[in-house]
């Protein structure tokens, strides 16, 4: 498939992202619960790279209480998709063609501690083809994409629709040669119009599809693509407000045997967004429990306490049982919950420019780990990568003399390890 993928790349600003071997924030500092017994690490969950749009035997909306088609999947460290199950289909027409969407769609594995890692996803087919008119005779095999929407696509329908307002589903009509070229486009509705003038026309010959076939042959062939309303791709956004959801719960992969029975205790970090942050157990759990545990909790949602006015990110220590014949694990007690609050700089000194590397021209950048203690001074600063010796001994010296707010555990001081990027521009000297 990557061979016919439309491939329309975005360049991301590495420079404007903070990248913490320890967690992933968009927050200046990245920090963790320095004592050994709590420390976690950051995680994030699979993503798609590309997708190819399915192509539905008739429009899902047509039928059934539910709106889409929902898909629950499972994607390697490698970023292969290992597997994949219908959670919703108005009926088994529509999942064969999900599942040949999917497997041509590439995907980015999930990352844990900064370590490529086995990752869930749930996704909604809310963006489709299906046939413009149905066929009675049940002749015709319907047209496919030969294309897939990359994260750059993407962007860029998202871009064009904002534009031009957004509101509803997107509905366009593409008209296909018997030679699997696109022939026409009709929109159906105003942004879908737009859509067509200002992003599928442009593109057009990068969109080649497998041609219908009549009893074999060749055929010419209409479908009608719907893209979500307001379109806002799932692929890319991010959740919005969440509610506390300590659900679902892990199912039990020794359902059935006589040995079934078992018990995992899991210590699970939210942010205070109530997203999960990071996941860990204990380290002698079995691999099968562990896995079990981790899938389930990694589509919990957790509202920390707000009841302080520093945002605080919330740990809670839960117990599961796994129990012999039963499918899944259940809560042996009421979580335990722990509240962070990250520590706030105070006094921020710049770190001074070495005037060597100043006039040899070079600009640069150093991460640096450090601990906050107890009393918000800066100790045992190390760097995590630099790109010149100078760069860092002067990333050093500045952190030490910074000052913060020190980080609170349940509302006592607690020494947290920190991780800070420092950035030397020349042109902004």
């Amino acid at each position: 498939m990557e061979n016919r993928s439309a491939r329309f790349h975005c360049r991301a600003l590495s420079g404007l992202i903070l990248v913490s071997c320890l967690t992933r924030l968009s927050t200046p500092l990245a920090a963790l619960p320095s004592s050994d017994d709590q420390l976690t690490c950051g995680y994030e969950n699979a993503t798609f790279t590309s997708f190819v749009l399915p192509v539905f035997p008739r429009d899902p909306r047509s039928e059934g209480n539910r709106t889409d088609v929902v898909f629950d999947l499972l994607v390697s460290p490698t970023g292969e998709l290992t597997a994949k199950a219908a959670t919703y289909a108005p009926s088994r027409d529509f999942v064969t063609p999900g599942y040949r969407a999917l497997d041509q769609s590439r995907f980015a594995a999930a990352l844990e501690c900064d370590e490529p890692a086995s990752g869930m996803i749930r996704h909604t087919m809310g963006d489709c083809f299906f046939p413009s008119s149905p066929d009675p005779s049940g002749e015709v095999v319907p047209p496919e994409p030969l294309w897939a929407l990359d994260r750059g696509l993407i962007q860029q329908l998202d871009t064009i629709c904002r534009m031009f307002g957004g509101g509803n589903d997107i509905l366009i009509e593409f008209r296909i040669n018997a030679d699997g070229q696109i022939a026409q486009f009709i929109g159906k509705t105003d942004l879908g119009k737009a859509l067509i003038k200002h992003f599928f026309e442009p593109l057009k010959s990068n969109l080649p599809f497998k041609p219908a076939t009549r009893s074999g042959e060749p055929t010419t062939s209409r479908l009608t693509l719907r893209l979500a309303s307001t379109y806002r791709s799932h692929y890319l956004d991010k959740p919005g407000k969440v509610e506390s959801k300590l659900s679902p719960m892990p199912r039990n992969p020794n359902t059935g045997q006589s040995s079934g029975d078992g018990q995992v205790t899991a210590t699970v970090e939210f942010k205070t967004s109530g997203e999960i942050a990071s996941v860990r157990v204990d380290g002698n759990t079995p691999p099968a429990l562990a896995t079990a545990v981790i899938a389930a909790v990694r589509e919990w949602t957790y509202m920390p306490d707000r009841s302080t006015e520093v945002p605080a990110n919330a740990i809670i220590t839960c117990k599961f049982g796994f129990i012999s014949g039963s499918e899944e694990a259940v809560l042996l007690d009421d979580p335990e919950e722990v509240t962070l609050v990250m520590p706030n700089p105070t006094k921020r000194i710049a770190p001074t420019y070495p005037i060597h590397l100043k006039q040899a021209g070079l600009s640069g950048r150093t991460e640096c780990i450090f601990i906050v203690d107890k009393r918000g001074r800066v100790r045992d600063v190390s760097i995590l990568n630099s790109t010149h010796q100078g760069f860092s001994e002067a990333a050093r010296q500045a952190l030490l003399k910074w000052r913060f707010e020190p980080g609170m555990r349940n509302g006592e001081p607690i020494a947290f390890r920190m991780m800070i990027p420092m950035k030397f521009n020349l042109n902004q000297q």
